[in-house]
């Protein structure tokens, strides 16, 4: 397992690099000490929980404290973690918060425990430079939920800016996984099919015709990592698969042009891609990059996406972002088809990408900044403002929910009453679960987009739209 770092400027001659779970010293040198921060993350990870939470109690009472993140999920789930403090739990509305008796010590240390989150969300790479400015500068956040584990781990990891807790109850829960850093969840964009023309997508080259929108890969860098990821050989060959199986065309014509391209400019061999069917992959890439539109945001991607009068268009978008559709005469849920629940698709149905629990290394509060990974990694309470939608699968499965029949009685705008009214099932919205998506879907691997991170170079060579 990679150890998180912090350079001692007391010990730069010596280069002398200090681990939260160990030190790493010369062998004339003795060990440098670890600072405040980290003495409270090595203790957290010998603490149970309930003994965690007390120690959040006694940083966070009466006080305000502050977090950051990729997701404007956060504010949810820290008044949650809040309530679960003062000894309460979710109501079954999930809206109301009751007694929980397996808090009832939480109320008798401190029974008037008063506590107030703030969270900021940032968007795609730009959490970088937040995270930054406030280290070098306020020093007010104390814990960051951040994606993009390439960025992540040589900007913040490795300049020792942002450090891991792994609670006790997560690897226990969990083994196998990797635990450094911290990953809580695997978020799930899918390819979508605007199936008011009847059509279903096929073929995954489908994708590299114009009508199909993702957002900007030059902001979201988990996206730009998947069109690096698609090289490796494991997914290569899906592509190449799929190329195989195109009839002739225009579609195919396209495909080998830009097959062409690619080894007429030695391309693969110019970034370093040595998988058999690399050439595919970057074929497909180059015509995604080139031909296709792109947004800031998902949310326009999953408008014109739901509106009936963008038949046959296409999409790669957060599958939670279906909980957002408006039903309306000209747009609904069921003008949507996830591309992946096609049987005679052929192609990868998407990719993945993690949130990673990290802790400021001159946070204000490290045990409540502990304490809050464990109440979103390890608790159905600090999940739920993630898990409570389709397509967002915890690495820990015991906090977990089940949405294969989140589709059922799902109202639509019925013509004959000018209403949302009309009970069906949308079974866009049953979501089939991580056990099937786990073979479909490109998962984040850090270690070969950062091998092959000159791709990104490469893709901005391409002409976009």
């Amino acid at each position: 397992m990679k150890k998180l770092v912090s350079l001692s400027l007391t010990a730069l001659s010596m280069l002398t690099l200090v681990g939260c779970g160990g030190e790493k010293t010369s062998a004339s040198e003795a060990p440098v000490e670890k600072t405040r921060v980290e003495k409270a993350i090595a203790d957290a990870e010998t603490l149970s929980w309930k003994d965690l939470y007390k120690k959040a109690r006694d940083e966070l009472d009466g006080q305000e404290w502050y977090a950051c993140g990729n997701t404007s999920r956060g504010q949810a789930a820290m008044d949650a973690f809040i309530k679960c403090l003062q000894g309460q739990k979710y109501a079954e509305n999930h809206k109301d918060f009751v007694e929980n008796p397996d808090y009832a010590d939480f109320k008798t240390y401190k029974p008037n425990f008063t506590a107030k989150s703030h969270w900021q969300n940032q968007t795609g790479g730009q959490i970088y430079d937040f995270v930054d400015a406030d280290i070098k500068g306020a020093n007010l956040f104390n814990r960051t939920l951040i994606q993009n584990a390439n960025d992540l781990q040589a900007k913040e990891i490795e300049t020792g800016h942002l450090l891991n807790f792994v609670p006790k109850e997560y690897k226990e829960a969990a083994p196998g996984e990797s635990y450094s850093p911290l990953g809580r969840e695997r978020n799930a964009k899918v390819f979508r099919h605007n199936n008011a023309d009847d059509k279903q997508v096929t073929n995954r080259w489908e994708f590299t015709t114009k009508g199909f929108e993702f957002m900007d890969f030059r902001n979201e860098t988990v996206g730009r990592n998947f069109l690096i990821r698609l090289t490796k050989q494991e997914h290569a060959s899906v592509v190449k698969q799929a190329y195989d199986a195109l009839p002739a065309g225009d579609l195919k014509n396209a495909a080998d042009e830009a097959l062409k391209y690619v080894r007429e400019n030695k391309i693969a061999k110019l970034y370093k891609v040595d998988s058999t069917d690399g050439e595919y992959a970057l074929a497909w890439d180059k015509l995604v990059v080139e031909n296709n539109s792109y947004n800031n945001d998902d949310g326009p991607i999953r408008t014109a996406l739901s509106n009936k009068s963008n038949a046959g268009k296409n999409g790669l978008l957060v599958y939670s972002k279906l909980r957002k559709i408006s039903e309306s005469p000209d747009a609904s849920v069921n003008n949507v088809d996830i591309v992946a629940y096609n049987p005679n698709y052929i192609g990868v149905g998407g990719y993945s990408y993690k949130h990673y629990c990290q802790i400021f290394k001159n946070a204000k509060y490290p045990y409540a900044a502990c304490a809050f990974s464990h109440f979103i990694t390890c608790t159905k309470d600090g999940f739920y403002a993630w898990g409570k939608d389709m397509g967002c699968y915890p690495i820990n499965s015991t906090v977990g929910i089940d949405h294969s029949e989140s589709g059922k009685g799902w109202e639509i705008y019925n013509p004959e009453t000018d209403k949302v009214d009309k009970v069906i099932e949308a079974e866009t919205r049953n979501d089939k679960g991580w056990s099937y998506w786990k073979d479909k879907l490109v998962e984040e691997e850090p270690e070969y987009s950062s091998a092959h991170a000159g791709l990104a170079a490469w893709f901005t060579t391409l002409k976009t739209k």
